[in-house]
Formats: structure tokens, C-alpha cells, sequence
């Protein structure tokens, strides 16, 4: 993972920033453009701040990069440029591959258990 810092563009996942590949009906969402940049404006010892105008908008962990709950609201995920592209790797591809192991051979199965570590 790339080191942040202030400056830098950190990527806040928003599931309600939605973008269509065709316009109009029919279209589907573009799971790239669920992801937000934001500049990092500050940091503390433990959090990166996101700042609009003069308003302390996120407060994110720098270990997690997630913010805390607030008012009962879950708290927003961030992402390295890295991390981004690994998460929208994983969407296209996990179902691709889980759908190949369901037609396995069992060695082939039994390969990927172990790699995953899986104990029966």
C-alpha cells in the first residue's frame, strides 16, 4: 500500500454516487464511479482529515481508513488508489471464479482450500 499523506487523493466509497453506462433506461451502474476522490487537508496523530471550506468534513483512521459511526449512521470506507482497484478487481472477478469451482475437479477444489486455508 502506498504511503499517504497530506495533499494526497484518498478514494471514499459512496453507494449513492451512481453513474450509468448508457444514459437513460437500461443503463447499468458504473461500480468504479461509486468511488469519490477527496483530498487529504490535515492530519493528527491517528486520523487524516478531509476538509470542506473550513469544516472538518471526514476524520479518517489512519489504520483503517474508515470514519467512526456518527449519529447513528455507519461510517464511510476510504481507499488508497491501490486499494480501489483491488476492491473493483475482486467485483469482477469473484463470481467468475467461484462459478469455475463449482464445475472443479475435486483436486482442483481441494488446491484452492488449501490456499485459502480452509479446514474441513
Amino acid at each position: 500500500m502506498s504511503e499517504l499523506a497530506v495533499g494526497e487523493t484518498i478514494w471514499r466509497f459512496d453507494e449513492n454516487h451512481r453513474v450509468y453506462d448508457k444514459p437513460g433506461i437500461g443503463g447499468r451502474i458504473v461500480y468504479k464511479e461509486h468511488f469519490v476522490p477527496e483530498k487529504i487537508t490535515g492530519e493528527t496523530a491517528q486520523s487524516w482529515l478531509v476538509q470542506w471550506g473550513e469544516r472538518v468534513v471526514w476524520k479518517i483512521n489512519k489504520k483503517t481508513l474508515t470514519t467512526a459511526m456518527k449519529n447513528g449512521f455507519h461510517g464511510a470506507q476510504f481507499f488508497t488508489a491501490e486499494g480501489m482497484e483491488e476492491n473493483i478487481w475482486v467485483l469482477d472477478h469473484r463470481h467468475k471464479i467461484a462459478r469455475l469451482l463449482e464445475q472443479a475437479t475435486a483436486a482442483n477444489i481441494r488446491a484452492c482450500g488449501e490456499i485459502l486455508g480452509y479446514q474441513p
